[in-house]
């Protein structure tokens, strides 16, 4: 079998995108001010929904999204067959590409816990869907040598053949091995001890309970301190229903309360209880049966129902989300700029996967609800953690839908 030779050969496209015209978002709701009379203009494809039909084509091969500045969604597939290239159109382009996600996404592994933090200083390893590879931000060090290191940590892997590149199936080059260094970097939970500070527009009850919401206002008490955070989606277990907020708001067994009115106490914590890296920076609390059966997010002027959630494989490189926090109201939406990302070290040394959009959050948002906006409802992204900053971009970054549910063996509530 020839090699590739393109570093993302397109693939031609060969079918219209109404073949994709289920995938647009749905149309505004009544009462929206209608457009002026003109030609129609096809709506942007939902990348969720694109992403989604053409993983269920390609299976193991898919390999990832982006969404570039004109709203054309990017996938790429491992040997894309003809039936997969019968998604593509004016507004989807599928691209032959070396790695599958999942491949990508081991590769990030084994990198990350190649690298030795008294030799690189704090450290990212993300996914670089775009060139089928990976990118790596240390402090210090000899970029040159962390690239080899990580080469050889892939290859160990088995996700990089040990006879090379050319070998079928290709792998991660040194090409696709993007390796800076000097980043600064740096990692902020956005709990809230003391007072909650200003607060923005988050609606008319956001300290009101129950009924139990995503973006409620939290207080978590523990024997020596009182952290102010917001409300996540909720969950379902063989254990019953559980609210969630981030896990750094609170330890096991710490009072959680919405306004004067006590909810539980939490009774999970994946932040509290992980080894290196955090994989879900989730606290869970247990709610009366029935309390999350119409999961919505508490919304300024309405509520919005959550219609499911969305897979790490569905959340893509300039994906639009939003997130909602006690400290920065509702409706705060951004680009994603990195997914699955590993981000090393907090002040305790621990690592964490996190997923972040181009939207700063402030003090008290820990624990929001991140999703992504659809015709009224939502899909649940993931909860808010943290602002991270790499070499002085900073970004919201969460916990994914994903990795609660892996960490925590509970379901998204909805």
């Amino acid at each position: 079998m020839a090699r590739r030779t393109g570093f993302l050969a397109t693939v031609t496209l060969v079918a219209a995108l109404g073949a994709l015209g289920s995938l647009a978002p749905a149309p505004a709701t009544a009462g929206a001010t209608s457009p002026a009379p003109g030609p129609a203009a096809d709506p942007p494809p939902d990348p969720a929904a694109v992403a989604a039909a053409v993983e269920r084509r390609a299976g193991a091969r898919y390999g990832g999204y982006w969404v570039d500045d004109d709203g054309v969604v990017h996938v790429n597939v491992v040997e894309p067959s003809a039936a997969d290239r019968e998604l593509a159109g004016d507004r989807v382009r599928i691209h032959d590409a070396d790695l599958s996600y999942d491949q990508l996404v081991a590769a990030r592994d084994a990198v990350a816990a190649a690298l030795d933090r008294g030799e690189t200083g704090n450290y990212t390893v993300g996914l670089d869907v775009p060139h089928s590879g990976l990118t790596v931000e240390t402090e210090r060090g000899d970029a040159a040598v962390t690239r080899l290191l990580a080469l050889d940590a892939a290859r160990t892997a088995a996700v990089v053949p040990r006879s090379g590149a050319d070998a079928p199936g290709g792998g991660i080059s040194l090409e696709r091995l993007n390796v800076l260094t000097g980043s600064r970097i740096g990692i902020v939970p956005l709990g809230a001890t003391g007072a909650a500070g200003p607060t923005g527009p988050a609606g008319p009850t956001p300290t009101d309970y129950p009924p139990y919401e995503a973006g409620l206002h939290l207080r978590v008490d523990s024997a020596d301190a009182t952290i102010r955070c917001t409300s996540g989606f909720a969950f379902t277990g063989a254990l019953g229903t559980f609210g969630s907020t981030a896990g750094h708001c609170g330890r096991v067994g710490d009072t959680v309360r919405v306004g004067d009115t006590v909810v539980g106490r939490v009774a999970r914590n994946t932040f509290e209880s992980a080894r290196s890296p955090v994989r879900a920076d989730t606290a869970l609390y247990p709610v009366p049966p029935g309390a999350a059966e119409d999961a919505v997010v508490h919304g300024q002027s309405a509520h919005r129902r959550v219609v499911g959630g969305l897979p790490d494989s569905r959340i893509g490189m300039g994906m639009r989300l939003c997130f909602d926090g006690r400290a920065s109201g509702t409706g705060n939406c951004g680009s994603v700029d990195a997914v699955g990302r590993q981000v090393c070290c907090d002040a305790e040394g621990r690592s964490f996967i996190f997923t972040c959009i181009d939207r700063t959050a402030r003090a008290g948002d820990s624990g929001g609800p991140v999703y992504q906006p659809v015709a009224g409802a939502v899909r649940a992204a993931g909860t808010l953690s943290s602002s991270v900053s790499v070499d002085g971009r900073p970004s919201m970054c969460f916990s994914t839908i994903d990795q609660i549910q892996r960490a925590t063996g509970t379901q998204l509530a909805g």
